[in-house]
């Protein structure tokens, strides 16, 4: 990896997990709206709220360290914009053997987590915003490139793993 690839990750890490959860925590300051009003059912939210961003740091991990390693490339690309070489391999194992997006997942995940620990309704907009933000990308810049690239190996992964949630196979259709 070189100095441009830790460069981008730098900020990424900096903005996803620094500036991002610093502008929910105000959001959640200056507009308290909260989910839950009962002491026992916060501390229950809180904890989820703990698992669901240690899980979603997790997977943007894993999943970043997957396309370094496997694809031998990276996730700075978005459509026509390249801040790193793309990946050379398409990477279908880990946790992307889970969900064809598992950093997107990741950060869903994480900034859902960060809400319920905050008890704001307003931080879960972030998260919803989040969500819409990752499906167009998915949908409109990471898909069409990938079905580019790597055709019918990609149709293939497709067909088996979900685009954010794992797919649920009847064994006895």
């Amino acid at each position: 990896m070189g100095y441009r690839e830790i460069f981008f990750y730098t900020l990424a890490v900096i903005g996803f997990f620094g500036i991002a959860p610093a502008f929910i925590y105000f959001l959640a300051q200056y507009f308290p709206y909260t989910i839950a009003d009962s002491l026992a059912f916060i501390k229950l939210l809180s904890a989820f709220g703990i698992l669901f961003m240690l899980i979603g740091a997790a997977f943007c991990f894993l999943s970043n360290l997957a396309l370094i390693k496997i694809g031998k490339g990276g996730a700075g690309v978005i459509g026509r914009i390249k801040l790193m070489k793309e990946t050379e391999h398409l990477v279908t194992t880990g946790v992307y053997a889970f969900c064809r997006n598992p950093m997107h997942l990741g950060l869903i995940l994480f900034y859902c987590g960060m809400a319920f620990v905050l008890n704001s309704v307003s931080a879960m907009l972030i998260a919803f915003l989040t969500f819409i933000f990752a499906y167009i990308t998915a949908l409109y810049c990471d898909e069409p490139r990938l079905k580019r690239d790597f055709k019918d190996e990609y149709t293939a992964y497709a067909r088996k793993v979900g685009r954010f949630l794992p797919k649920i196979h009847n064994k006895y259709k």
